[in-house]
């Protein structure tokens, strides 16, 4: 799964992201393992290893946060919903991940 460096490149695009609009981050692996609305730069990511897309997807986590749009910092590497939310999803994907779905916007961070 994603390295050290990666989760670099992930804080450095949440902390551009933050510039412009509020964010919530769901850190997840096989379950989701941290919720928290950003007042300032992403301090830490969290994960355990495994991979399973599917759990920030879940109706009640998107009811909850009510997200504009899901960006998804991913290698890819797991389950992903079999259909798209009623929401634009970008795929933020490391420079060797794999597309996860058929369905959403893939973008990839540089190497």
């Amino acid at each position: 799964s994603m390295q050290g460096l990666q989760f670099e490149k992930v804080k450095a695009e949440v902390d551009c992201i933050l510039e412009f609009m509020d964010v919530t981050v769901v850190q997840c692996d096989t379950e989701i393992r941290t919720t928290q609305r950003l007042n300032g730069s992403l301090e830490e990511i969290v994960g355990r290893g495994g991979t399973d897309l599917r759990p920030p997807f879940e109706k009640t986590v998107v009811e909850e946060i009510d997200p504009a749009v899901i960006i998804y910092f991913t290698d890819g590497d797991g389950i992903a919903p079999p259909s798209a939310p009623e929401l634009p999803v970008i795929w933020c994907l490391t420079p060797t991940g794999k597309t996860p779905a058929p369905w959403g916007h893939v973008v990839r961070m540089l190497s």
